[in-house]
């Protein structure tokens, strides 16, 4: 019972998160990013915000770590850095 209420308030939160980050890719021009991008984005801030662990990558742009960041980056990230960094600094939950 305890574990299936917070996987529901884990759920509430990362729908909360999902909404900072598809309206902060739009404030900067991002209108077509993939659901992978969305997913990374969330991680970033929930990363940062000691909600989840996220991986090498993220934790590299947390960090502000661009050369790890770089190395393990999939071709789709690579392409984000500057949107991910944007994440980082400027997304918060309005709560």
């Amino acid at each position: 019972m305890l574990t299936h209420i917070k996987s529901i308030k884990m759920n509430q939160e990362r729908q909360q998160y999902d909404i900072v980050v598809r309206d902060l890719a739009k404030r900067y021009a991002y209108n077509d990013i993939s659901e992978h991008i969305v997913n990374v984005m969330i991680s970033v801030m929930m990363h940062r915000d000691g909600v989840q662990i996220g991986g090498g990558f993220v934790e590299a742009i947390c960090n502000n770590n661009l050369d790890e960041a770089c190395s393990r980056a999939d071709d789709e990230c690579i392409k984000y850095l500057r949107l991910f960094s944007l994440v980082k600094r400027f997304g918060h939950l309005n709560i």
